[in-house]
Parts: C-alpha cells; structure tokens; sequence
C-alpha cells in the first residue's frame, strides 16, 4: 500500500517552524483537531466533497449506489496518512466498507493517480477547481458534512507586510 502523507506528528511542523526560523509560511487548507490552536486563520470559502473517476470508468455510467461506490478501490487524501474516516463511518453505517489501495498527502496527487488507473477519490470540488478537468465528477451517495477552507499562519508572520499583502490577495 502507498502512503505518501505527512507523519501525524509532522503535520503542522511547517508552519510551526516558522516561528523558530523566520521562514514565509502560509498553507491553505482545513482546520482539523491536529491544528495548533497558536496558528491564525482566515476562511476562505465552504466546499462540498465529490467522488472522481476518469473518464469511462464504471462509475461514470448509471447511478452511483452506495454499494457501486464501496466497492471501487481508491486513493484515500489524508496529511497524516490516515485511512480511515468519515467517509468509512458512513458506510460503516450502511454495513458496507471501502477497500483502501493509497494513501496520499493532497487532492493533486489524488486527481492524477485517478486520471492514469481505476481508482475513485473524494475531493473538495471548489478548492480542486481546473485539476478536475478530465475526471467524471459525480455526487456521493453519502451525507457528508461541508468543509471550510481557511488560510493558515503563523502569529509570528501577522504584521509582515509582505505577509498581510498576501493574505489580502488570498480571498
């Protein structure tokens, strides 16, 4: 199984670093229970999941089941290489479970191994935006709660104005 995520423990050592080097740092993203509460945030914009397949997969004909679905592999996106989630926890609730093949650290990665084999992945339609080009996009057959999508730093970068100018382009 591939797993190219970041280690649980390492997830938010960039922006955390910053504060002990210097370093620009500035990540868009999701705040999740693994976000240093020191961290500041900006909302960006609020996304929906969606399921992607290349083109002719199977998945691109017919309605998508919850059952269709389950039984696809996939390419699971997680920063801290996790496999499971809210995704397994709704169809654990239905008695169907999904067969992880990857493990991969961002949507990019997940898209492109989606355009080059059979594998389905769940994304974040909006924040995908042009990297859906080429894939089936279809609706999940699950309920699955919306994501904000934030802009993060660190306090340290808060009056740089290089920082400020770039967080105001950000929108």
């Amino acid at each position: 199984r591939l797993s190219s995520g970041e280690r649980e423990d390492r997830a938010q050592r960039p922006l955390r670093a910053c504060r002990y080097i210097g370093a620009a740092s500035q990540k868009i993203g999701v705040v999740d229970e693994e976000t240093g509460p020191e961290l500041r945030v900006k909302a960006l914009f609020v996304d929906h999941l969606v399921g992607v397949v290349r083109a002719g997969h199977a998945l691109s004909r017919g309605k998508v089941t919850m059952a269709r679905y389950a039984e696809c592999d996939r390419v699971a996106v997680s920063r801290r290489s996790l496999e499971r989630g809210p995704i397994d926890a709704a169809l654990r609730a239905h008695g169907l479970e999904r067969r992880i093949a990857a493990v991969v650290g961002d949507f990019t990665t997940a898209i492109d191994i989606v355009l080059r084999t059979v594998i389905v992945s769940t994304v974040p339609f909006r924040h995908s935006g042009v990297l859906l080009e080429g894939v089936h996009v279809f609706a999940l057959p699950i309920e699955l709660p919306s994501i904000e999508v934030v802009l993060l730093w660190h306090p340290r970068q808060e009056a740089d104005l290089a920082h400020r100018w770039l967080r105001e382009c950000v929108q």
